[in-house]
């Protein structure tokens, strides 16, 4: 049948994809958080300050273990994953989880609301081809010259929307996002190209309308689903919870009548299974879309050696795939660091002593990590690293014939940020 769905394309996005949007990383974000609530002038109201507050308080409490234990407790996953282990456990008050999760959406929303410039992308329309009629309105044009530019962000939503591909390809083709991360920097892009994020929440209710859809998994939750307390209702809004902090302190299951909404967010490490009945759906259908794609592309993922969940998700993924050809990572590689350094032959009491001589250490890429995970000749035959970045990456012309996408555009470059 010729227009039966045969090119898959699944894009994993990870927390470099949102950093030239503003958004902040692991081994900075309570330092961000930290800034803004020591800020008089910062846009924290008292509620909001007295919120950040308890969590800095859990954070001081769990210090004392520091007496005994290794654990960097500035990570915002480490700090999160034992708030949850301790109100699994019964050890703490709700409050203190709300609180957690509340800070790192609030955090977000007002790093990237502080955001400059960003990277735009420019290009010309492939002289094989006449027909701008899909591209987004939003985008801004030069038409004595051939030019086109867009937000890369804007960019790249139009570009999984199909927005750039011959019109009688897109027919068969579709494009799935698995993201790890909570913001909405891609959720809002595909708002100003014209098309709605489908995020694949059962029974979820939202105010999304009829726009056409393109699935993002959203595996950890995001900063713009709310979950009632007592009947476990999901309310999904456009815009992050955060925006309006009277409202959501405010805010009442309309649904029960009884319980609070609190913000839908899921640790990115330990135990998920106390989230399994809201978030199946979504990993169901990420498998799902891993089991069936013909590429898959990562981008802006690290995989930490702890994160057993991706490994996981993406082993069960392929399991039963016979049709993925081609597999592309995105990073941007910054050198050796305290998290990439492994020593040789040598056991790990040893590793402190090994760092700090520089002796016996090599680094280990993040290219290789994920070469690791590979078979070898899989990697050999179908695995592709692209290591200059997300910004880089959508400014060469390049990597679209590697998607199998994007035929109308020419010439493509970065330029601003």
């Amino acid at each position: 049948m010729p227009n039966e769905i045969r090119d898959r394309n699944v894009f994993i996005l990870g927390a470099g994809f949102s950093v030239a949007a503003g958004a902040p990383l692991v081994n900075n974000f309570l330092d961000l958080a930290r800034e803004l609530y020591d800020n008089p002038t910062s846009d924290l109201d008292d509620g909001e300050r007295e919120i950040f507050g308890k969590v800095f308080d859990f954070k001081q409490a769990m210090s004392r273990a520091r007496e005994k234990m290794k654990i960097d407790l500035d990570n915002i996953e480490n700090l999160f994953g034992l708030v949850e282990m301790q109100q699994r456990l019964k050890h703490l008050a709700p409050e203190t989880r709300n609180a957690t999760v509340y800070l790192i959406a609030k955090t977000i929303q007002l790093s990237l609301d502080q955001r400059g410039s960003r990277g735009r992308i420019a290009w010309q329309l492939n002289p094989k081809f006449g027909d701008t009629s899909s591209f987004p309105s939003s985008i801004e044009s030069d038409t004595t010259n051939n030019r086109y530019f867009a937000d890369m962000y804007d960019f790249f939503a139009g570009l999984i929307a199909g927005c750039y591909d011959c019109h009688d390809r897109r027919t068969w083709r579709q494009n799935t996002v698995i993201t790890f991360n909570y913001d909405l920097v891609l959720d809002d892009a595909l708002w100003r190209v014209g098309f709605r994020p489908e995020y694949h929440l059962e029974e979820a209710e939202s105010d999304h309308g009829q726009a056409p859809a393109i699935a993002v998994l959203k595996l950890h939750g995001s900063t713009n689903w709310q979950v009632c307390s007592e009947c476990k209702h999901i309310v999904i809004s456009r815009s992050k919870a955060t925006g309006f902090p009277l409202d959501y302190r405010l805010r009442s299951c309309h649904k029960c009548k009884k319980g609070h909404f609190q913000l839908l967010l899921v640790p990115p490490s330990w135990d998920k299974t106390e989230h399994q009945g809201l978030m199946r759906p979504v990993w169901e259908a990420a498998s799902e879309a891993l089991n069936r794609a013909t590429r898959i592309c990562i981008i802006g993922y690290s995989m930490p050696e702890a994160d057993a969940f991706f490994k996981y998700l993406i082993t069960l993924g392929l399991a039963d795939n016979h049709q993925l050809y081609r597999l592309i990572v995105v990073n941007k590689d910054s050198g050796v660091t305290r998290q990439s350094l492994i020593p040789l032959d040598e056991p790990r009491c040893a590793f402190e002593t090994l760092l700090n001589n520089r002796q016996g250490v090599i680094a280990q890429s993040i290219e290789a990590r994920y070469r690791d995970l590979f078979e070898s000749t899989f990697a050999s035959r179908r695995f592709h690293y692209f290591g200059e970045g997300f910004e880089m990456f959508l400014g060469n012309g390049y990597v679209f014939p590697q998607l199998g996408r994007g035929e109308l555009i020419s010439s493509p470059n970065l330029y601003g940020g």
